[in-house]
């Protein structure tokens, strides 16, 4: 398939796509089949790590009858066919998901959910320089991150394109002061900082908005360039979307990473709207509030309006900040 890099047999281990000693005493490895880790699902076929490299296997009905499909990330144990197919899911460590686009439809329902990825370590939210600085959003995949388990690190790309990029980054660490951050400059090779965040053995599922320069990192860690890029609109700075599926990648100095296609839309799960680092930012949004005591119910010029308007701050996490303030009065 086109866009799909090619891992061959003997240049990986098992270890080196994050298979632990934990991960080898499921129940589900007994009998005839192996250990395999998904690296790109394509409909019903799943292309899979193995310890004689990649293969392409189908589910079995039972497993789809029971709706246990299997993600990017995941363990899986796969029969030793000439015609692989994948017959039960590893324990996972954690899922990473979103509340699904369009968020709930009717007030009271609860968010649907969408499964992204499976067994991540950290989460790294990148975020161009130019035209997609975004604290809202950037705190709602921190949101998304702390939900799964993952550690959530914040690198703030492109920053050749932006006079002060330091003053951005104070700008994310005091709206997130137990998130790590960093500026750098992707395309132009700045990569050492996260390479030295990515451990052997380690999973890092990478995240943000199209044309934020997610392909242009892959490929500079990767250093293949297997990941095509395009071009950023000048006017919108905005991305075509490049990545346009999910896959997993073994780095050649250690380490996994997940390359996602960009979010247009976060909307956030009802257990992640009472998320602390959530009220931090409305906290932020309410200095830039045109009255001082501004309550964020109707007042002209609330900048915390603003952002739920736009999309960037969930109506609910409002609604939760409302609340709290009530009940500590």
């Amino acid at each position: 398939m086109a866009g799909i890099r090619e891992n061959k047999a003997g240049n990986y281990s098992l270890k080196d796509a994050g298979f632990t000693r934990e991960l080898s005493r499921d129940p589900a490895l007994k009998g005839k089949v192996e250990p395999a880790r998904v690296s790109f699902t394509s409909r019903n076929k799943y292309k899979l790590l193995t310890a004689k490299g990649e293969k392409w296997a189908t589910l079995t009905g039972s497993l789809r009858r029971e709706g246990k499909v299997p993600l990017v990330g995941d363990w899986v144990a796969v029969d030793t066919a000439e015609a692989p197919a994948i017959r039960a899911l590893l324990k996972r460590k954690n899922l990473l998901k979103r509340g699904a686009a369009g968020g709930r439809k009717r007030e009271g329902e609860a968010v649907p959910m969408q499964n992204i990825a499976a067994n991540i370590d950290k989460i790294f939210i990148l975020c161009g320089l130019d035209r997609d600085f975004n604290p809202p959003r950037i705190a709602r995949y921190v949101a998304l991150a702390e939900l799964c388990g993952a550690t959530p690190i914040v690198l703030l790309n492109k920053a050749d394109l932006c006079e002060d990029p330091e003053a951005r980054v104070e700008e994310i660490r005091e709206l997130l002061p137990s998130t790590e951050v960093c500026a750098l400059s992707a395309a132009g090779g700045e990569v050492d900082w996260v390479k030295g965040h990515i451990r052997p053995g380690e999973t890092v599922c990478l995240l943000g908005s199209s044309g934020a320069g997610k392909s242009t990192l892959i490929n500079a860690l990767i250093g293949d360039g297997t990941q095509r890029t395009a071009a950023v609109s000048e006017t919108l700075g905005k991305g075509r979307h490049t990545t346009t599926h999910r896959e997993l990648f073994i780095l050649p100095t250690g380490g996994i990473i997940i390359d996602n296609p960009g979010m247009r839309e976060i909307t956030l799960p009802d257990e992640a709207l009472e998320d602390a680092e959530l009220f931090s930012v409305i906290e932020e949004l309410s200095k830039g509030c045109k009255f001082r005591d501004c309550g964020h119910e109707s007042e002209p010029g609330c900048k915390v309006l603003l952002s739920v308007e736009s999309g960037d701050l969930p109506g609910e996490a409002l609604e939760n900040y409302r609340k709290l303030r009530v009940k500590g009065q």
